[in-house]
């Protein structure tokens, strides 16, 4: 099979018209100033911020109430963690007074007497239990919010 040799004409490149009126908008070449002949400079960094600041916009209007429900979710548990001791804590007081107060009408050496004792211990222990855990709340609330 005999080689075919083609060649191919060069044409010149006509130069970049100086005149706005004689450019062609589809034209990609750019010339000395260093813009698209086009008329739109820089399209690909002005649609990329367009985007990111909707982007940015749409997730901070997502995330806003959901963070709002959660500061109301922990301001109910903080609430709740607070009241919970203090309700433990008098509760614990008046079991250790109605405690002591049976143990008084009591008499000597019967055994109703030495469980009111020993309730009358475990009311005054987890009444402690609870003023360390009332100052431990506080502190992570302290820490938390300043």
């Amino acid at each position: 099979m005999p080689m075919v040799v083609v060649r191919a004409e060069q044409t010149p490149t006509p130069a970049i018209p100086e005149d706005p009126k004689q450019m062609n908008p589809d034209d990609k070449r750019i010339n000395s100033k260093g813009s698209n002949t086009g008329g739109r400079p820089n399209i690909l960094i002005q649609n990329f911020l367009s985007w990111a600041a909707k982007m940015f916009l749409g997730s901070f209007l997502a995330f806003f109430p959901f963070y709002k429900n959660f500061l109301m979710v922990e301001d109910r548990i903080e609430k709740t963690a607070t009241t919970v001791l203090h309700v433990v804590e008098s509760v614990a007081e008046v079991v250790d007074k109605v405690a002591e107060d049976v143990e008084k009408s009591l008499p000597e050496n019967s055994s109703l007497k030495k469980v009111a004792q020993r309730v009358e211990k475990i009311a005054e222990e987890v009444e402690k239990d609870a003023e360390v855990l009332e100052s431990l709340v506080e502190k992570v609330l302290k820490n938390n919010f300043s």
